[in-house]
């Protein structure tokens, strides 16, 4: 039953880091960008409700998900705002630790339009 859990949790958490980006903004709007990162410190859903709390008031950050269950944090963010660096540190403040996997990248969704 876990395993079945974990799953859906992971499917959950893949498709809303593939669809949170979807938005109306106009051509001169930039999307938002998206991380995931990888989370270790965690004991109980707790701790992932607080992680995800820290970063949703994280001035710039527009949605996050945490999940327990995979370790991991799916977040929307304005990159003119705030940064992944910024993020981790916010998630070490809590008392967890967090890094950017390995091989990923920070993904912009869209590129500011140039006047």
């Amino acid at each position: 039953m876990k395993h079945v859990m974990i799953a859906i949790a992971a499917a959950l958490l893949a498709a809303w880091v593939i669809g949170c980006n979807e938005s109306n903004a106009g051509p001169a709007e930039a999307k938002a960008s998206k991380v995931t990162l990888s989370l270790s410190g965690m004991h109980c859903q707790g701790c992932a409700d607080l992680i995800q709390d820290k970063l949703v008031h994280t001035k710039g950050v527009s949605r996050a998900l945490v999940s327990f269950d995979t370790k991991q944090a799916a977040i929307e963010y304005e990159a003119a705002k705030v940064t992944p660096e910024a993020m981790i540190a916010v998630v070490k403040e809590a008392g967890y630790t967090a890094a950017l996997p390995s091989a990923q990248a920070v993904t912009p969704t869209a590129v500011p339009a140039t006047k």
